[in-house]
């Protein structure tokens, strides 16, 4: 089955994870714009699986229960424990293939193609088409966790913080991935335009304070 997301791109469909997998939320219905986030746990002993080539970019965010996973990605094979905390990045445009052992509850965080384009020409000010992520597995960055777990705690409470708020930490996250795992070396130009710096420092500034502790989600 596939899952046509509007608020994402028109031509986007995020596959379904398979029947070993339970969704258990996603941020489809609260029409964030540009990010979609879905938390899934893995009930089966074993799992193997295949992600599409999509238009979006993929962070995969480890929430709990250590697994071991086994990952084919443009030729390339790696394979590992993960644990809480762990991070893998899957770029647009690129087929996998997956095996886990283990029961991981995972969060999935997909970003739109308007959102790294936004970022492109808004804080690096340079052409979209030179800016790539880098497939990266079993990343450890506090940061991009922080974010995630932000985006979920705001999901899991109902969006009390309102839509701009999302959509805040989705284009901080973005900004972060551009600097820190794309395929030039960036110098990111004061922000301009779009949406409040003062909302967008608000946001950072909240995610590097609790940096050293984890956050409580309802």
């Amino acid at each position: 089955m596939i899952l046509q997301s509007s608020v994402l791109s028109q031509s986007s469909k995020i596959p379904d994870q398979p029947e070993s997998s339970k969704l258990l939320i996603s941020s489809k219905q609260n029409n964030w714009q540009g990010i979609l986030l879905q938390r899934l746990y893995y009930s089966a002993a074993e799992s193997k699986f295949s992600l599409p080539a999509i238009p979006e970019e993929l962070l995969i965010i480890h929430l709990d229960y250590p697994c071991q996973i086994e990952r084919s990605l443009k030729g390339k094979y790696n394979r590992g424990r993960i644990v809480p905390g762990d991070i893998t990045v899957v770029p647009s445009g690129e087929v996998s293939e997956w095996h886990i052992q283990g029961n991981p509850d995972l969060l999935y965080i997909y970003l739109a193609p308007s959102l790294m384009e936004k970022v492109a020409t808004e804080v690096v000010e340079v052409d979209p088409q030179r800016i790539e992520l880098v497939d990266r597995f079993i990343l450890r960055d506090p940061f991009i966790r922080q974010v995630g777990l932000l985006l979920l705690g705001e999901l899991e409470s109902g969006g009390v913080a309102g839509r701009l708020y999302a959509e805040s930490l989705a284009y901080s996250l973005t900004v972060h991935l551009v600097r820190e795992y794309s395929t030039m070396s960036l110098e990111v130009n004061e922000y301009r335009g779009g949406l409040s710096k003062y909302r967008l420092r608000q946001a950072i500034e909240y995610i590097n304070e609790h940096l050293d502790r984890d956050l409580k989600l309802t």
